[in-house]
């Protein structure tokens, strides 16, 4: 049975961005709804809220794969488990939720659930990504740091588990999808992105503080300090990577431009060199004011090359600052996570 303290804190990473997870509280916490009334009802002011729409199953309900009595079920959830809404919208009479005691997703009767809506609802997760060789699909390098194992769903995608310490390189349709990786006994992680061809997304799950250690892990007021200056560093730098990764592609795009202009001048200059030399003065005028615009075009374009080569280094050093803060941050949940 799920029955953790609202004073117990998980912490998930995702490619640094450290998101605090707490593990779910007490039923009794917000003001009960029946999903199938669709009626929303928030928490009351002072009480806890983990940020996500909890429900609470009434009777004993089979968790299935989809929205009907497929005859493969997933498990079957007790009177006062815990199920974490995917969404607040019934689909036929039946929601869409993830079982807190395991990760899994599922969907179970609208019916049978007593639901919490959360008065605060947690900001989605920022990923980061890079491009990719050529138009290929995106593809997913997701690793569980975790030592539990981590549940990835994504839209149009069956569940898919990653065991701790496990990498799975995912391909997934370009599009939008909506997204969740879930832990055992923690609060998942929700997102929304974008996912155009041609990108490659690596996301490191980290969990550094599990339910299953609360009684002997502690994080000191050090590591609290360490962990959140780090989550700043991280954020920031991670914007600064994504607008010079901006930067550098519309650069490259006005050199290419640039030159190629530079090219067709060049070899109209040649052209002129090549045939009679001009017969009056005004006819060497014009060919020396060609040769000095075709000039003028080269020396920009090696400014433009030098700008773009500066960008590219800038941004070389960032993502190697990010890489390490990354990899303290992950160092650290591991720490933590290797106390008896």
């Amino acid at each position: 049975m799920f029955n953790p303290s609202p004073t117990r804190l998980c912490t998930l990473s995702v490619l640094g961005c450290t998101c605090a997870l707490l593990c779910l509280p007490a039923p009794g916490g917000a003001s009960p709804v029946s999903t199938a009334s669709a009626q929303a009802v928030n928490a009351r002011p002072g009480t806890d809220d983990m940020g996500v729409d909890i429900g609470i199953v009434k009777s004993v309900s089979a968790l299935f794969l989809r929205p009907n009595k497929h005859p493969d079920h997933i498990v079957v959830m007790q009177p006062g488990e815990r199920a974490i809404l995917v969404s607040r919208t019934p689909v036929d009479g039946w929601m869409n939720v993830i079982q807190a005691s395991s990760g899994h997703q599922g969907w179970v009767r609208a019916s049978n659930l007593t639901v919490h809506l959360t008065d605060q609802p947690q900001s989605q997760a920022q990923l980061q990504s890079a491009p990719a060789d050529g138009d290929s699909l995106p593809v997913l390098s997701v690793t569980n740091s975790a030592s539990l194992p981590l549940f990835l769903h994504l839209s149009q995608l069956d569940e898919i588990q990653i065991n701790p310490h496990e990498t799975k390189n995912i391909t997934i349709p370009a599009g939008v999808h909506s997204f969740n990786a879930a832990i055992a006994n923690a609060v998942p992680l929700f997102g929304y992105n974008e996912f155009p061809s041609g990108m490659k997304y690596s996301w490191n799950f980290v969990l550094t503080a599990g339910p299953q250690h609360a009684q002997t892990q502690s994080v000191s007021p050090e590591q609290r300090a360490r962990i959140q200056q780090l989550q700043d560093d991280v954020n920031a730098l991670q914007a600064e990577v994504k607008a010079l990764e901006q930067q550098i592609s519309t650069g490259k795009a006005a050199i290419a431009q640039q030159q190629a202009q530079l090219n067709t001048d060049t070899a109209a200059v040649d052209a002129a060199k090549a045939g009679p030399a001009p017969s009056t003065q005004s006819g060497v005028d014009a060919l020396n004011k060609q040769i000095e615009h075709k000039n003028s075009e080269a020396v920009a374009v090696k400014q433009a090359e030098d700008a773009l080569n500066a960008q590219i280094d800038s941004y070389n050093a960032k993502l190697t600052t990010l890489k390490q803060k990354q990899q303290e941050l992950s160092s650290i949940a591991s720490s933590i996570n290797a106390q008896p």
